[in-house]
């Protein structure tokens, strides 16, 4: 072997830590994803109950991006809610599911606590057997729209506790424009971190 060779294969061999050195260690803990569920609590603005039920969501805040980025991510997020009497054919049950995705902004600058706001785009059913105006309205489907925020809380290795708040518009409700539907309600829950154990 000749001594270019030799100089060749050293400097390949001494050029791998440094590599190493420059990956970012948030690539070599895991995935940069986050998985949850909670309990949901919203308001149906088409009387004094509560809608109850759940949501699920999967949060994605790449690693590696450019500077000015940094803490942006995609969430998609699905949620089931309902009132009233337990069989959908009786008059006054209300229920509602999106499944919506869309961008969040996370602030990573307090330690256990992250801040967080999204905007989502939903697919929307809701389902309402009730008078109204003199009709019985039924199920539909439509886009609807979703601004929220609220913060995630470490607890411990992977897990972190996240409350959450939700406003929606539901811009064309039953096909009648002077009606918009526009539940708003909370969230509480937990998240599992896919990616390295969080340290402080």
């Amino acid at each position: 072997m000749s001594w270019k060779a030799i100089m060749v294969a050293l400097t390949i061999t001494a050029s791998i830590p440094a590599v190493s050195q420059v990956v970012p260690s948030a690539t070599q803990g895991g995935l940069p994803l986050r998985v949850g569920g909670g309990f949901s609590d919203f308001g149906t603005y088409v009387g004094p109950d509560r809608m109850l039920g759940g949501a699920l969501w999967v949060d994605c805040t790449p690693t590696g991006l450019p500077s000015f980025l940094n803490g942006f991510g995609v969430e998609g997020e699905a949620r089931y809610v309902t009132v009233g009497q337990t069989a959908p054919g009786s008059e006054g049950f209300f229920r509602m599911g999106t499944l919506g995705v869309g961008p969040t902004y996370t602030v990573r600058r307090f330690g256990r606590l992250r801040p967080y706001v999204k905007f989502l785009i939903d697919y929307g059913v809701d389902q309402m057997t009730f008078p109204y105006r003199g009709e019985v309205y039924n199920r539909q489907t439509e886009a609807a729209y979703a601004i929220g925020g609220g913060a995630e809380y470490h607890l411990l290795g992977h897990l972190w506790a996240r409350g959450d708040y939700e406003y929606q518009a539901w811009p064309d409700t039953f096909s009648n424009p002077s009606w918009t539907l526009d539940p708003q309600g909370f969230t509480a829950g937990m998240s599992w971190d896919l990616g390295a154990a969080h340290r402080h």
